[in-house]
């Protein structure tokens, strides 16, 4: 009988922190203060002997660890790999699918797919978390990491999303000469409490709502500073850069019992130095107080000349209510997963929160988004769920009628459900002068101001909510298919490939590539954006691609895709590439009598040849369109 092989010592210490990381893998919150403190270390000691040893961060281990776990998950098919995100504790699926491209080589889904027809096949690139060797440094082992680059969202959905997502080079507007630019990354958790988590969230919504009611001080939204709550070794100047903005704030949190601990700091980053800095030991009784006190500081550092009516507006409550508070942060964290059972967390959230608060207009507002999103994926009947959020959200108004939020909503609703297109576009200006900083209110906007044919508007619109929110997928989305639409063919491909930046694992950006390298006749070029799209949508495997360009070139792609897909619009598009016209009118003929055509039809790029056609112009008319969309 073979002696067993014992692990040393250091083997053993390395086994203990994954087996305490497994042991809390769901808990998004579980991070190197919690390790520490399970494993018997301090924060700086455990960060030492993680360093010495794999020469990389505690935080890393810890990210690796549950990449490695998620890798399992996705050979036994256990789960889609947005659910396996969450299964693995990342905050959203968008940054798993980043960490996993980035440590694999490849996006989650087309890992699963290659994986379940190849169960043999391997990862050259990836490294398994392991004790570097002993002896000279200079044969110490490093990680090395391959770095690849890897729903259209309709206009008639007007959906308030925001996506977290990646990094990219911002496509930004300048800020107006001497206005101060401010991102506040996410509050990190020092706590053993996951509650907490929620808590520090709510404490920088908070913030944010604040801040961003100041029209002299552009404040970046949320969407884009998240991507850095794991922030990994990127340098406040780094952040500061890609978001565009010369101050960040940074902020901690530590709950117990009834006390809390809050440490804020505002750092100028393009000096790397901190101008105002500020500990808080208070009662959780004292905690709205304290986020006044907190928002009037930083907003009078970084503009000195605050009046009345803004101090005022920094200082005001939408709650007053610890537990309404608790259960809207809790509500907001589910309504960002967009899953059928994230949206009934959400509603229960959101109600507890009323019933805490009636006047609590952000809880209605969150109750209204909820039903809205339920109605367009169909969870609920879209017209129950449109009067229902029109309802909540003008309560949401009533108890504030600042809430900018609630106003984008209605907005939408107006414009792209109810086809005012005057009430809407009204709307959509008011919210604008409430909150000057809200990036969804200009992305919409620009929208309805494209259905209107103010080609300007729209674009200027766009690129401010491109300058509010530069991490958007969602915003550079929009923004790529308005440059689409209006023909800039270049532009729409450069803000495509921003896309993938953004999000490798979402297709539709590669769709869009496709289209313009077959408009601009580059063939082998839109054959590798037309096969990535197949694997990462699943309509069609790669080899089927290649087979259909072999007979056809990029028409046979556009067959291909006419045969898969189920989209009316789309099917429309395609025949209008083939320049079968008379098949792409039938269709959207059929879109119009089955209610599912959208209101930017008109602005259509691939539609533009059919305005002088009759029964096109009476396409447009049963949409009830404006009558300038109706101009040949």
């Amino acid at each position: 009988m073979g002696t067993p092989i014992r692990e040393s010592k250091d083997e053993q210490f390395l086994h203990r922190l994954e087996q305490l990381v497994k042991a809390h893998l769901e808990e998004e919150d579980f991070g190197v203060n919690e390790l520490a403190g399970a494993a018997g270390y301090s924060r700086s000691q455990l960060h030492r002997k993680v360093k010495s040893l794999l020469g990389h961060s505690a935080s890393v281990f810890i990210r690796r660890v549950r990449l490695t776990e998620a890798l399992e998950m996705l050979k036994h098919d256990e789960a889609t790999t947005s659910e396996i995100a969450y299964r693995v504790g990342f905050h959203s699926p968008s940054y798993f699918h980043r960490c996993f491209h980035r440590y694999y080589g490849m996006t989650p889904g087309a890992f699963k797919e290659s994986y379940l027809s190849n169960p043999d096949m391997t990862l050259p690139n990836s490294e398994g978390i392991r004790v570097k060797p002993t002896g000279s440094s200079k044969n110490r082992e490093v990680p090395k990491f391959l770095l690849r680059p890897a729903t259209w969202i309709a206009v008639a959905a007007a959906v308030i999303i925001g996506l977290v997502i990646f990094r990219l080079s911002p496509l930004q507007e300048a800020a107006l000469p001497g206005q101060p630019s401010i991102a506040v990354l996410p509050f990190s958790n020092m706590g053993n409490n996951e509650n907490t988590r929620f808590f520090a969230d709510g404490m920088m919504d908070d913030l944010l709502h604040r801040l961003s009611k100041v029209s002299d001080i552009r404040v970046i939204s949320r969407t884009s500073s998240e991507v850095y709550r794991n922030r990994g070794d990127h340098s406040l100047s780094e952040i500061a850069d890609e978001l565009g903005v010369q101050y960040i704030v940074e902020g901690s949190v530590q709950r117990y019992d009834n006390q809390a601990r809050i440490n804020i700091k505002l750092i100028d980053a393009s000096k790397d130095q901190t101008i105002w800095s500020r500990n808080y030991d208070r009662r959780i009784t004292d905690l709205f107080a304290v986020q006044s006190e907190i928002a009037l500081n930083i907003a009078t550092e970084v503009h000195q000349l605050l009046t009345d009516v803004q101090a005022a507006s920094l200082q005001g409550q939408q709650t007053e209510n610890l537990k309404a508070f608790e259960m809207y942060s809790l509500g907001t964290f589910e309504l960002k997963k967009r899953t059928g059972a994230g949206y009934v967390r959400a509603l229960n959230y959101f109600q507890e929160a009323i019933n805490e608060d009636p006047t609590y207009g952000k809880a209605y507002t969150g109750l209204a988004e909820t039903y809205f999103l339920m109605g367009l994926e169909n969870e609920i009947e879209n017209e129950r769920a449109r009067n229902l959020a029109v309802s909540l959200a003008e309560k949401a108004l009533e108890s504030d009628p600042g809430l900018a939020e609630a106003k984008t909503l209605l907005a939408a609703i107006y414009g792209f459900m109810d086809k005012n297109w005057t009430l809407a576009d009204r709307t959509f200006e008011e919210s604008i002068r409430i909150n000057p900083n809200l990036s969804q209110s200009y992305m919409y906007h620009a929208n309805l101001k494209w259905i209107l044919g103010d080609t300007l508007k729209a674009r200027q619109q766009m690129n401010k909510a491109l300058e509010l929110d530069p991490l958007s997928y969602t915003v550079r989305y929009h923004s790529a298919r308005l440059y689409f639409q209006n023909g800039q063919m270049d532009l729409a491909l450069q803000e495509s490939e921003r896309c993938r930046e953004i999000l490798p694992e979402h297709g539709w950006s590669h769709w869009l590539s496709f289209k313009v390298h077959t408009l601009e006749h580059r063939q082998q070029e839109a054959l590798r954006s037309f096969k990535t799209f197949g694997e990462l949508s699943g309509e069609f495997h790669p080899v089927k691609a290649d087979s259909a360009f072999a007979a056809a070139g990029t028409n046979g792609l556009l067959q291909l895709r006419i045969k898969r897909c189920q989209n009316i619009i789309e099917q429309a598009e395609c025949y209008a590439m083939l320049s079968q016209d008379d098949k792409a009118l039938n269709l959207l003929q059929t879109g119009l009598e089955t209610g599912v055509l959208p209101p930017d039809l008109a602005g259509n790029y691939h539609f533009s040849a059919y305005k002088n056609r009759t029964d096109f112009r009476n396409i447009l008319r049963d949409l009830q369109l404006p009558p300038s969309t109706l101009q040949p």
